[in-house]
């Protein structure tokens, strides 16, 4: 019997993909194909490898999932199509971006500020928070992991800087509460796999989805050093947006001084 050709052979890894998307979406089937145009059944044969999509049909089931530039792409290779992002962006782009995240980060001196990734790994930081990593230990911000920063395995991880966060459990609550949403979002494995390695350093109590009780953009942080006490704010924020491929996974985390005296502490630590 001859071989099928490659334009009917089944997608297993598209199939995969757009059934994890529509369920981090917590869409039915019936629900996707309202949104997007595309018949239910048609959409069921999609989603077990019995059909395969045009392009058209990708970008519209991809808009109708609300999906990022990233896993948008993701959706469309699966499919055998190329990406609409290229996968070098330009560099006069990439440097704009660079360029905009260094004077956002300096412009918060002298006070910490970080830019990480969507598994909250740091991808760049301002000497105020290279500071801070000092005075609590270089170690203690990569537990079990030479090399990066990473602020979940630096907060939840007991070899972290966990001993020195006052309000512990107020942090572990809010912050497993952050990455656990993100973690839903589409392309959210390699941030479930994080949580997974660090679910058994965090109390379950500390792990329930408080429903009632909306995410805050801001979080008190209390850090108990050998210089005293440092109270300040942490605030999180997006650097890009849906529309803007090269900084959508970024979020800034700017900490702000909740006192005077930690105000004082980090002027002074400026020089």
């Amino acid at each position: 019997m001859p071989a099928a050709p490659a334009s009917e052979l089944p997608l297993p890894r598209f199939a995969a993909l757009l059934r994890e998307y529509r369920g981090a979406r917590r869409l039915s089937q019936l629900e996707l194909s309202a949104a997007s145009g595309v018949s239910q059944r048609h959409l069921s044969f999609l989603e077990t490898g019995r059909a395969r999509p045009g392009r058209e049909v990708v970008l519209r089931l991809a808009a109708a999932l609300g999906l990022p530039h990233r896993a948008a792409d993701e959706l469309l290779t699966a499919a055998g199509f190329p990406p609409l992002t290229p996968a070098a962006p330009p560099a006069e782009a990439a440097a704009l971006v660079e360029r905009a995240l260094r004077l956002y980060l300096d412009l918060h001196e002298p006070f910490p500020a970080v830019a990480a990734d969507r598994c909250w790994e740091v991808r760049a930081a301002n000497r105020a928070f290279e500071r801070l990593v000092q005075a609590l230990g270089n170690a203690r911000w990569n537990p079990g992991r030479p090399g990066g920063i990473n602020l979940l395995r630096a907060a939840l991880h007991p070899a972290g800087i966990r001993p020195f966060i006052a309000n512990w459990d107020e942090i572990a609550a809010e912050t497993w509460r952050r990455a656990a949403a993100d973690a839903l979002e589409p392309g959210g494995s390699d941030l479930r796999a994080v949580l997974a390695e660090l679910e058994a350093h965090v109390p379950a109590v500390l792990r329930q989805p408080a429903r009632a009780r909306p995410l805050l953009p801001i979080l008190p942080v209390r850090l108990a050093t050998p210089v005293g006490v440092l109270s300040l704010i942490s605030v999180v924020a997006t650097f890009g947006t849906a529309q803007d491929a090269l900084a959508e996974d970024l979020r800034i985390e700017a900490f702000i001084p909740a006192d005077a005296a930690t105000e004082a502490f980090f002027r002074a630590a400026a020089g």
